[in-house]
């Protein structure tokens, strides 16, 4: 009577393993108890006492004298194979102990991993064991077969790129998505020009239609966002977003007022660089 009111006490929070080793009784004794009366435990049970059990196993501290003695000289999946534990074990802890490899240790350990300057790999010019290939084979995709997951043609999704969004379009020929706008445009007038990028006019990213893009050199776009209200008035005035914000709202007049101040400036300054480079 006492091993099975035990058993009820406690199934829910301790595994049937432990309840076993407690109680000093063969595990399948346990087993066959909790399954001939359908004793089973919640998702939340389930999941609670498995934290419990890992967070025991990964928090054994008898390892913790040889990686303090070895975390500088040995890698930490050297450590890891010599203690029979994961590379995740002792990277976490380490980082509960506040073992720090310094950083010179570090950048030649990165520096190691590498491949040098004609280094040849040790498996080149080897094929694949017959044994292997015949193990594996059925993992390889056959000629003409496409993954199940690749987009059709025309398929379009919104992708972000340097906090800007983009329409993304899956194209004939192409096996990863374009850029929908760089596509139309080459698909209306043809490649885009070295060092030219293709924008919109009215600043929307999102507006993909032929009417609203225009080819511009990059030198000239550099300038031209120099010349934004938003970068004069961070640049000159160091004014945070939420200011400008404010002064577009309230005073616009006084940000346009400085951008044309700087706009000035600089074409007087271009006019003589023109008429130094003329003469």
């Amino acid at each position: 009577m006492d091993e099975r009111l035990f058993i009820h006490c406690y199934y829910t929070v301790l595994s049937r393993r432990e309840i076993a080793e407690y109680l000093r009784i063969p595990l399948e004794r346990v087993k066959s108890y909790l399954d001939n009366r359908k004793m089973r435990i919640t998702k939340e049970q389930k999941a609670a006492k498995t934290s419990r059990i890992l967070s025991a196993k990964n928090q054994s501290n008898q390892f913790d004298d040889y990686i303090k003695e070895n975390y500088l000289q040995m890698y930490i999946n050297e450590i890891a194979r010599k203690i029979g534990k994961s590379d995740t074990f002792v990277d976490n802890r380490m980082k509960k102990l506040g073992l720090v490899l310094p950083d010179e240790i570090r950048q030649k350990r990165i520096a190691d991993t590498l491949f040098k300057k004609g280094q040849v790999s040790h498996n080149k010019g080897k094929k694949m064991a017959p044994e292997v290939y015949e193990k594996v084979k059925h993992t390889f995709f056959k000629k003409g077969i496409v993954p199940h997951n690749t987009y059709k043609n025309g398929h379009q999704v919104i992708r972000e790129s340097h906090n800007r969004k983009y329409w993304m379009i899956k194209v004939p020929q192409h096996s990863s998505l374009q850029y929908k706008h760089l596509w139309l445009w080459r698909l209306h007038y043809g490649p885009i020009p070295k060092n030219h990028n293709v924008q919109f006019k009215d600043g929307d990213s999102l507006n993909c239609v032929i009417e609203n893009l225009y080819l511009i050199d990059r030198k000239d776009q550099v300038i031209q966002n120099t010349l934004k209200l938003e970068a004069i008035a961070k640049r000159f005035l160091r004014m945070t977003d939420e200011e400008i914000a404010f002064a577009k709202k309230y005073a616009p007049g006084l940000l346009e007022a400085k951008a044309a101040s700087v706009k000035i400036k600089y074409k007087l300054k271009q006019l003589k660089n023109d008429s130094k480079s003329s003469n």
